[in-house]
């Protein structure tokens, strides 16, 4: 194991705290009016250009299924999407509850991601409110995935604070770490920041391995110092000292080399050592 010191400290507000921030100053939408429930329109399949404008007086489920006569699959989902968005305007609430309530399983998600990342650009609070309180945990993991990842097209750092924020036996597994190095890619420096401020302890272990992989891609030599320095000793540590010298070998095999020579005696020099080896006789 590779020897580090520890720094950082903070720790992650309530997720119903952030219910009234944005990180790029959204202004919440106003309520909207519930669309009528009456009749489906006819059950005969809909050009992609018709499905788009709908009547108001079409069910949610009638009009979905109109949708998936469609057989090319790109109008069906433009279509769809369409479709989607035109119902979050009138009222997200409602697209919500009746994408959550179709019958298939497979239809349920795609309709869901869809009403979610509509909802999402217009009032996240209202979405990442709703999903929260998802009784079924796979659904409200998926649900709040998708917000969050919708968040980090606009603003990765917002969406990874919102993450943060999530109690935590609330948070999706595998997310904050994706959207880190999100936020990684695009703002190296503020997101470095960030994990850097993270209480130690094994969250913010994951998320330096994500950071540091990342990193390596256009400065190994700055992720291996993450590494060393940043990381408690123990797996996650090795695991991501290999990645970096990964990547760092693929840049400079002389420097990844050096590296990896002052690595103590042990399992992970071996595996270092054997990582090198393999690089240098490809061709």
């Amino acid at each position: 194991m590779l020897r580090l010191s520890i720094a950082g400290a903070g720790a992650a507000t309530g997720v119903f705290a952030l219910l009234s921030f944005w990180p790029d100053g959204q202004v919440t939408s106003s309520p909207v009016v519930s669309p009528p429930v009456t009749a489906s329109s006819s059950s005969a399949p809909l050009p992609a250009a018709e499905a788009l404008s709908l009547p108001a007086d079409s069910t949610f489920a009638g009009a979905v299924d109109s949708i998936l006569k469609i057989q090319s699959p790109l109008p069906q989902e433009q279509a769809l999407a369409g479709f989607v968005d035109h119902w979050v305007t009138r009222d997200a609430l409602a697209a919500a509850e009746q994408a959550h309530h179709m019958g298939s399983p497979e239809l349920r998600t795609r309709l869901l991601r869809l009403v979610l990342e509509a909802w999402t650009a217009k009032d996240f609070h209202a979405a990442l409110a709703w999903a929260s309180h998802l009784a079924d945990q796979v659904e409200r993991d998926a649900s709040l995935s998708c917000i969050c990842t919708t968040m980090a097209a606009r603003s990765p750092a917002g969406a990874v604070k919102v993450a943060a924020a999530f109690p935590p036996n609330a948070a999706p597994p595998g997310l904050l770490p994706n959207l880190a190095a999100q936020w990684m890619e695009r703002d190296p420096v503020g997101a470095f920041q960030w994990v850097k401020q993270q209480p130690p302890g094994e969250s913010r272990d994951a998320l330096m391995a994500r950071a540091s992989f990342v990193w390596s891609k256009t400065n190994p030599e700055e992720a291996a110092d993450l590494v060393i320095n940043d990381m408690s000793p123990g797996p996650a540590q090795d695991e991501a000292a290999m990645s970096v010298l990964h990547q760092w070998a693929l840049q400079d095999l002389d420097a990844a080399g050096k590296w990896a020579a002052v690595f103590p005696e042990g399992s992970l020099h071996t595996r270092a050592m054997q990582e090198l080896d393999g690089l240098k006789k490809q061709p």
